[in-house]
Protein backbone atom coordinates (compact mmCIF):
# COMPACT_ATOMS: atom_id res chain seq x y z
CA UNK A 1 0.00 0.00 0.00
CA UNK A 2 2.65 2.65 0.96
CA UNK A 3 4.45 1.88 -2.42
CA UNK A 4 1.36 2.16 -4.30
CA UNK A 5 1.29 5.62 -2.62
CA UNK A 6 4.44 6.44 -3.69
CA UNK A 7 4.10 5.51 -6.83
CA UNK A 8 1.33 7.32 -7.75
CA UNK A 9 2.22 10.28 -6.07
CA UNK A 10 5.66 10.47 -8.15
CA UNK A 11 3.40 10.08 -11.29
CA UNK A 12 1.51 12.82 -10.10
CA UNK A 13 4.67 15.27 -9.95
CA UNK A 14 5.29 14.04 -13.46
CA UNK A 15 2.67 14.46 -14.76
CA UNK A 16 0.95 16.91 -13.26
CA UNK A 17 3.12 19.93 -15.34
CA UNK A 18 2.08 17.90 -18.49
CA UNK A 19 -1.75 19.29 -18.25
CA UNK A 20 -2.89 21.80 -20.20
CA UNK A 21 -3.81 25.54 -18.30
CA UNK A 22 -5.10 28.62 -19.52
CA UNK A 23 -2.40 30.96 -21.01
CA UNK A 24 -2.74 34.80 -20.88
CA UNK A 25 -0.22 36.48 -22.66
CA UNK A 26 0.28 39.19 -24.80
CA UNK A 27 1.19 39.85 -28.40
CA UNK A 28 -1.80 38.03 -29.34
CA UNK A 29 -4.72 38.44 -31.97
CA UNK A 30 -8.11 39.07 -30.90
CA UNK A 31 -11.45 40.05 -32.58
CA UNK A 32 -12.98 43.61 -31.45
CA UNK A 33 -16.30 44.60 -32.12
CA UNK A 34 -15.51 48.39 -32.94
CA UNK A 35 -17.91 51.72 -34.00
CA UNK A 36 -16.48 53.06 -37.40
CA UNK A 37 -18.01 56.19 -38.72
CA UNK A 38 -16.76 58.90 -40.49
CA UNK A 39 -14.58 61.09 -37.56
CA UNK A 40 -12.78 63.73 -38.76
CA UNK A 41 -9.87 64.76 -36.50
CA UNK A 42 -9.11 68.70 -36.04
CA UNK A 43 -5.86 69.52 -34.48
CA UNK A 44 -5.66 73.33 -33.88
CA UNK A 45 -8.48 74.01 -35.80
CA UNK A 46 -7.28 72.02 -38.52
CA UNK A 47 -8.21 68.78 -40.45
CA UNK A 48 -6.13 66.11 -41.19
CA UNK A 49 -6.09 62.93 -43.25
CA UNK A 50 -5.91 60.09 -41.28
CA UNK A 51 -6.63 56.58 -41.67
CA UNK A 52 -9.64 54.67 -39.74
CA UNK A 53 -10.25 55.76 -36.71
CA UNK A 54 -13.12 53.65 -34.35
CA UNK A 55 -14.71 53.73 -31.38
CA UNK A 56 -13.59 50.97 -29.09
CA UNK A 57 -14.55 50.60 -25.42
CA UNK A 58 -16.28 53.90 -25.09
CA UNK A 59 -13.14 55.22 -26.37
CA UNK A 60 -11.48 56.86 -29.72
CA UNK A 61 -8.75 54.73 -31.08
CA UNK A 62 -6.34 56.50 -33.56
CA UNK A 63 -3.61 56.03 -35.77
CA UNK A 64 -0.18 57.26 -33.87
CA UNK A 65 1.43 57.73 -37.48
CA UNK A 66 -0.53 60.57 -38.58
CA UNK A 67 -0.89 61.97 -34.91
CA UNK A 68 2.47 62.29 -34.39
CA UNK A 69 2.41 63.89 -38.44
CA UNK A 70 0.08 66.33 -37.12
CA UNK A 71 1.54 67.44 -34.26
CA UNK A 72 5.28 67.84 -35.71
CA UNK A 73 6.24 64.99 -33.70
CA UNK A 74 9.15 62.17 -34.62
CA UNK A 75 7.79 58.49 -35.20
CA UNK A 76 9.41 55.47 -35.69
CA UNK A 77 7.95 52.17 -34.99
CA UNK A 78 9.86 49.16 -35.09
CA UNK A 79 7.84 45.79 -35.28
CA UNK A 80 10.59 43.68 -34.26
CA UNK A 81 11.32 44.85 -31.19
CA UNK A 82 7.48 46.17 -30.29
CA UNK A 83 8.91 49.58 -29.98
CA UNK A 84 7.02 52.81 -31.04
CA UNK A 85 9.19 55.96 -30.70
CA UNK A 86 8.38 59.14 -30.15
CA UNK A 87 10.24 62.17 -30.57
CA UNK A 88 9.06 65.81 -29.03
CA UNK A 89 11.97 67.56 -30.50
CA UNK A 90 12.64 68.73 -27.15
CA UNK A 91 8.96 70.30 -26.58
CA UNK A 92 7.36 68.20 -23.90
CA UNK A 93 10.58 68.66 -21.73
CA UNK A 94 8.35 70.31 -19.68
CA UNK A 95 9.89 71.45 -16.14
CA UNK A 96 7.84 71.18 -13.02
CA UNK A 97 7.23 74.70 -12.71
CA UNK A 98 5.67 75.40 -16.34
CA UNK A 99 2.96 76.49 -17.69
CA UNK A 100 2.12 73.28 -19.62
CA UNK A 101 0.76 71.36 -17.10
CA UNK A 102 -1.22 73.76 -15.22
CA UNK A 103 -2.60 74.72 -18.95
CA UNK A 104 -3.76 70.98 -19.77
CA UNK A 105 -5.56 70.14 -16.63
CA UNK A 106 -7.36 73.76 -17.07
CA UNK A 107 -8.63 72.75 -20.46
CA UNK A 108 -9.42 69.37 -19.01
CA UNK A 109 -11.72 70.73 -16.03
CA UNK A 110 -13.35 72.85 -18.52
CA UNK A 111 -13.94 70.09 -21.00
CA UNK A 112 -15.17 68.04 -17.89
CA UNK A 113 -17.51 70.43 -16.69
CA UNK A 114 -19.11 71.08 -20.32
CA UNK A 115 -19.65 67.25 -20.73
CA UNK A 116 -21.20 67.06 -16.79
CA UNK A 117 -23.60 69.95 -17.93
CA UNK A 118 -24.70 68.50 -21.11
CA UNK A 119 -25.21 64.87 -19.16
CA UNK A 120 -27.24 67.00 -16.77
CA UNK A 121 -29.18 68.83 -19.03
CA UNK A 122 -30.46 65.20 -20.93
CA UNK A 123 -31.37 63.96 -17.24
CA UNK A 124 -33.68 67.13 -16.88
CA UNK A 125 -35.20 66.63 -20.75
CA UNK A 126 -35.50 62.74 -19.72
CA UNK A 127 -37.14 63.55 -16.41
CA UNK A 128 -39.71 66.18 -17.78
CA UNK A 129 -40.19 63.42 -20.78
CA UNK A 130 -39.01 66.17 -23.68
CA UNK A 131 -36.87 64.68 -26.68
CA UNK A 132 -33.01 63.87 -25.42
CA UNK A 133 -31.73 62.82 -28.41
CA UNK A 134 -29.39 65.30 -29.97
CA UNK A 135 -28.16 65.55 -33.44
CA UNK A 136 -24.28 65.16 -31.94
CA UNK A 137 -25.49 61.61 -30.98
CA UNK A 138 -22.27 58.93 -32.63
CA UNK A 139 -23.44 56.98 -35.57
CA UNK A 140 -21.50 54.38 -37.42
CA UNK A 141 -21.05 50.57 -38.39
CA UNK A 142 -20.35 48.48 -35.91
CA UNK A 143 -17.77 46.01 -37.30
CA UNK A 144 -15.79 42.81 -35.83
CA UNK A 145 -12.03 43.58 -36.81
CA UNK A 146 -9.14 41.73 -35.73
CA UNK A 147 -6.07 43.68 -33.76
CA UNK A 148 -3.16 42.87 -32.35
CA UNK A 149 -2.37 43.27 -28.39
CA UNK A 150 1.30 43.25 -28.67
CA UNK A 151 3.15 44.77 -25.38
CA UNK A 152 4.10 47.61 -27.33
CA UNK A 153 6.82 49.40 -25.69
CA UNK A 154 6.37 53.43 -26.13
CA UNK A 155 9.17 55.48 -25.69
CA UNK A 156 8.78 59.66 -25.49
CA UNK A 157 12.31 61.76 -25.73
CA UNK A 158 14.17 58.58 -25.30
CA UNK A 159 11.83 57.68 -21.68
CA UNK A 160 9.45 54.84 -21.86
CA UNK A 161 6.02 55.86 -20.85
CA UNK A 162 3.14 54.16 -19.67
CA UNK A 163 -0.21 53.97 -21.22
CA UNK A 164 -3.78 53.49 -19.21
CA UNK A 165 -4.65 51.74 -22.50
CA UNK A 166 -2.16 49.27 -23.86
CA UNK A 167 -1.67 50.50 -27.84
CA UNK A 168 -3.48 48.15 -30.44
CA UNK A 169 -2.14 47.22 -33.59
CA UNK A 170 -4.49 47.38 -36.65
CA UNK A 171 -3.85 47.90 -40.34
CA UNK A 172 -0.21 48.17 -40.01
CA UNK A 173 0.01 51.01 -37.72
CA UNK A 174 -0.29 51.21 -33.82
CA UNK A 175 -3.60 53.16 -32.60
CA UNK A 176 -3.99 54.56 -29.10
CA UNK A 177 -6.49 55.55 -27.11
CA UNK A 178 -6.43 59.38 -27.37
CA UNK A 179 -8.06 59.69 -23.73
CA UNK A 180 -4.77 57.58 -22.77
CA UNK A 181 -2.51 59.48 -24.72
CA UNK A 182 -3.88 63.16 -23.46
CA UNK A 183 -1.93 63.54 -20.48
CA UNK A 184 1.33 62.50 -22.20
CA UNK A 185 1.24 64.83 -24.68
CA UNK A 186 -0.92 67.84 -22.49
CA UNK A 187 -3.71 67.80 -25.11
CA UNK A 188 -7.29 68.13 -24.53
CA UNK A 189 -9.26 66.54 -26.91
CA UNK A 190 -13.00 66.34 -27.52
CA UNK A 191 -15.33 64.80 -29.42
CA UNK A 192 -18.31 66.02 -30.91
CA UNK A 193 -20.63 63.96 -32.76
CA UNK A 194 -18.20 62.73 -35.83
Amino acid sequence: MKNRFIIFTLILFVLLPSLPKPSYGKGQVMEIDALFADFKLKVEDRYISHKETFIYDGELWVPMKEIAKALDLGYAFDSGSRTLKINSHGRLNIKDNSLEPIAYQRGYEIQAKVRRIAQLDKEIREFEGRRTSSPSEREGLVRNIKVGFSDIDVILDGKKIFLDRDPLLYKDDVYISLVALSPILYITPELEGN
